[in-house]
């Protein structure tokens, strides 16, 4: 890897996938005379969602596992700020064998207010119902008798923040050495759970982004684009904002890689269905060797996911188009990806970057500054064949908190702007000038 900070990875350290199609549109039109500032317009929905993933193991399954049964799942700020809502409270219970290599995940809908941008939210109380064990007889034997078995006081801190229309994921590590029974009653280790689970640059737990978006490289000469480990090139790359992955084919182990960029993960990337004549999201899984076999020759699910095309969350391209996806974070860095369509609407060039916006406190941003470099580097983060300028003309809105019961603006929320290129090069094929939208409702 050259200059890997160049480029913007996961604010996390694993995420999605994709590939190429979803739902094309018709032919682009010509641009009119002189500097284009238009950009695309974004879609997407009122809701945010958010998906919860307790990953367990540490052996293998057998007579003596003990079972975690988790009914509720909560975040909060205070008592009269917390998610779901009491409508949501009734799931399917699930059951995290703690000695098991698994994955068990819930996923439900989040309303975000309309004076927001993003909803935030600091605290996660960790609660199990009940502990079970697997008997000689292929069943279960209830340890515990007055639920909940854990809720752990104080609650875990967290930084999840979820966007409108996008999906967010938290991953919870649970096994038999956080979370035991030694006969008498509930055994858990809340340093090793911190250990296991918070983020070492935040001192907490941590969301991501993770609703890829796809977009299909496949009419781009192969020369343009990145290469998969296999060298052949990929058919898709794929953004949330956090992370960067790329994909060719589907269905098998290596369709989908994920950059991190320092190094690779790799899993398998699938279609959505067809429901009603529309594509469905498509969904990814992401791999890893399974620790039990000596032989490296197994592997185990680490991470799933979902992906859309990029034109089942925008409309309107120009033949220019310019898009700048927020993180997790929500702050002033951002990234941005520039590509071309030809008449029938097809990418056939494509460059990413990073933005970072000039803030102010109190004040709305009014300018920023971004570098953009090929798409076909990604794989390598080469930093040759940079491009640098800045944005201007920004449009903004503000967004709200409660402060003392009272909603006060605590920041701003860019929409879209003006960009303009001062440091280019030959290789770079769009205009020096253009507009851009932020990826957001």
């Amino acid at each position: 890897m050259k200059d890997s900070m160049k480029w913007l990875v996961v604010a996390f350290a694993a995420v999605f996938v994709a590939g190429c199609g979803g739902s094309g549109d018709g032919r682009v039109p010509p641009p009119p005379p002189g500097p284009d500032r238009s950009a695309p317009t974004v879609v997407l929905g009122n809701t945010a969602g958010l998906t919860t993933t307790f990953i367990s193991g540490q052996g293998r399954r057998a007579p003596g596992s003990l079972i975690a049964v988790i009914q509720r799942i909560a975040y909060q700020n205070n008592v009269n700020d917390i998610i779901p809502v009491l409508d949501q409270s009734t799931f399917p219970e699930l059951k995290v064998q703690l000695d098991a290599y698994s994955i068990n995940s819930r996923t439900f809908s989040v309303a975000v207010p309309g004076d927001q941008g993003s909803r935030f939210l600091t605290q996660f109380p960790l609660e199990v119902f009940s502990l079970e064990q697997e008997n000689d007889f292929g069943g279960t034997d209830l340890l515990t008798q007055n639920p909940p078995a854990l809720l752990a006081e104080p609650p875990f801190d967290i930084e999840l923040r979820m966007f409108p229309g996008r999906y967010s994921s938290v991953q919870v590590s649970l096994d038999d050495a956080i979370l035991n029974w030694d006969g008498f009653g509930v055994v858990f280790d809340r340093d090793l759970f911190i250990f296991r689970n918070y983020n070492e640059f935040t001192n907490s737990m941590t969301s991501f982004l993770s609703d890829q978006v796809s977009f299909d490289l496949s009419a781009m000469p192969a020369d343009d684009r990145p290469l998969m480990t296999s060298g052949a090139p990929a058919e898709a790359v794929l953004y949330s904002g956090d992370a960067i992955a790329m994909s060719a084919g589907f269905g098998f182990d290596g369709s989908f890689e994920l950059l991190d960029p320092v190094r690779v993960e790799q899993g398998i990337i699938r279609p959505g269905p067809i429901l009603g004549g529309v594509q469905a999201p498509g969904t990814y899984t992401l791999l890893e060797l399974d620790p039990r076999d000596i032989e490296g020759l197994t592997k185990i699910t680490a991470l799933q996911g979902s992906w859309r095309s990029y034109k089942s969350v925008m409309t309107d391209f120009p033949v220019y188009s310019m898009i700048a996806m927020p993180n997790s974070n929500d702050d002033d860095r951002q990234t941005l990806l520039v590509w071309k369509h030809n008449p029938d609407g097809q990418i056939t060039a494509m460059w990413q970057g990073t933005l970072r916006y000039t803030v102010a406190a109190g004040a709305p941003p009014t300018t920023g500054f971004f570098s953009l470099w090929p798409i076909a580097q990604i794989d390598d983060a080469d930093a040759a064949n940079e491009v640098k300028g800045f944005v201007s003309n920004l449009i903004t809105r503000p967004t709200y908190g409660t402060v003392n019961g009272r909603r006060v603006v605590i920041g701003y929320d860019v929409l879209k702007g003006d960009y303009n290129v001062t440091e280019t090069n030959p290789l770079f094929p769009f205009p020096l000038q253009g507009g851009f939208a932020v990826f957001r409702r």
